[in-house]
């Protein structure tokens, strides 16, 4: 659509689409699922039938970057079906009993592969000043609900979530259910806010204090989610991001920048209750347990694997079998790499790590276009960081609400 016409009813409307889904999408999980019910509605209202939809999708698909997105998609749905198909006639026994696979509704979660697909072709049709609305909305959601996860952290509002080694405190969860799903969603609008808030262009989204505001409030909430891996994974992030900002022109200001985060890390590990939280032993015992086991699944299936997302449902088996009635934690591989080797063998790994190597690659390959309308692709890329690393102790990729975030970002990136 061209920049100089007025926006047609069509297109607020659509627009008005993308703001509840911004604004769903750091919700709960039922939320998600209705504002991105909402917005393809939306959109095939935008183009006025399917064929046009599907008409506009295929124009879509002729760009090289979201060609080679949705090729390397593919490779990685094709894997996961693979192995779906492989544990129904080759199935691993546990106890007994093989996985309980139901093809393809096991499958139902890859449908988030396709999402990018269709929120770039919406975004496409959005001028500059709209485009400007939609990340204004979905930045201010963020400033929004980390300011209640800071509240939360205090109070227990709204849904309280003890911290075991912090008395009277809690995990900042907000909406999410979880506090490692919180790590791994508001890690995306932080980098993003704060690549904005370094450059001159900021003001076209918000002034550059709000924005200090919102990186300063999504900062507390992500350290009070006392994610033990996000507390190493995130300044990592913030030390990658300022150094690649600052090195190139002030050299000597990276130099004290890695000097103040390291000095701040280790003088916030002396504060008894993060202490605490790093050197208690509750759920290190756990995850071990169950990364051995989905090791044993890859060497017993190393091609494979014993079925896609279905090594969790062995693990537990196994780990009540081999308990003989006494505790017994299960649960997915607590690592994305693990979770894909023991559920998707040696083919959905690499599989796994060729979508990830792209997205590092589009992302980085986006820092270099120095003419973007929005310079936000330092930060996701150090996003991603922060997200990789979380992924070593969780499987953060497969979960649903963070699935949101991931693409969300990834449709701005293919942009």
């Amino acid at each position: 659509m061209s920049q100089d016409l007025p926006q047609a009813p069509k297109s607020k409307i659509l627009l008005y689409a993308f703001f509840i889904y911004a604004v769903l999408s750091m919700t709960s999980m039922a939320m998600m699922s209705i504002g991105a019910a909402l917005w393809v509605l939306a959109l095939i209202y935008y183009f006025g039938s399917l064929s046009e939809t599907g008409r506009a999708l295929r124009t879509e698909f002729k760009r090289p970057e979201t060609r080679t997105y949705l090729l390397i998609s593919g490779i990685l749905m094709m894997a996961c079906a693979l192995s779906s198909v492989s544990a129904i006639f080759f199935p691993l026994v546990v106890a007994g009993e093989g996985p309980h696979v139901h093809f393809p509704g096991d499958l139902l979660k890859l449908w988030y592969f396709l999402w990018p697909w269709l929120l770039v072709t919406g975004l496409r049709e959005m001028d500059k000043k709209s485009k400007a609305q939609i990340l204004r909305t979905w930045l201010i959601t963020f400033g929004v609900i980390s300011a209640i996860g800071v509240i939360q952290y205090f109070t227990g509002w709204p849904r309280p979530q003890f911290i075991p080694e912090h008395p009277n405190r809690y995990h900042a969860t907000i909406f999410f259910g979880h506090h490692l799903s919180t790590a791994s969603i508001l890690i995306f609008p932080f980098f993003t806010a704060l690549d904005l808030w370094r450059t001159k262009r900021s003001e076209v989204v918000l002034p550059k204090r709000i924005l200090g505001l919102f990186v300063a409030l999504g900062l507390l909430a992500l350290i009070f989610t006392f994610s033990r891996t996000l507390l190493v994974a995130l300044p990592c992030g913030v030390l990658v991001w300022g150094v690649w900002n600052l090195f190139r022109t002030r050299k000597s200001y990276a130099v004290i920048l890695c000097g103040v985060l390291l000095g701040a890390s280790a003088l916030i590990y002396q504060v008894p209750s993060v202490h605490s939280r790093f050197n208690r032993g509750g759920g290190i015992w756990e995850r071990k347990q169950l990364w051995e086991t989905n090791w044993e699944f890859f060497k017993t299936r190393p091609w494979t694997g014993v079925g896609f997302r279905h090594n969790e449902e062995l693990a537990g088996r196994l780990l009540e079998q081999r308990a003989k009635g006494d505790y017994f934690f299960a649960g997915h591989a607590h690592n994305n790499f693990l979770e894909m080797l023991a559920g998707t063998g040696s083919i959905g790994t690499l599989s796994f790590l060729l979508f990830c190597f792209f997205i590092f690659a589009l992302t980085y390959r986006k820092t270099q276009r120095p003419d973007e309308d929005f310079p936000i692709y330092r930060g996701l890329f150090c996003a991603w960081i922060v997200f990789q690393l979380n992924g070593l102790t969780q499987v953060n990729f497969w979960d649903a609400k963070v699935m949101h975030q991931m693409f969300w970002c990834l449709s701005w990136t293919l942009l």
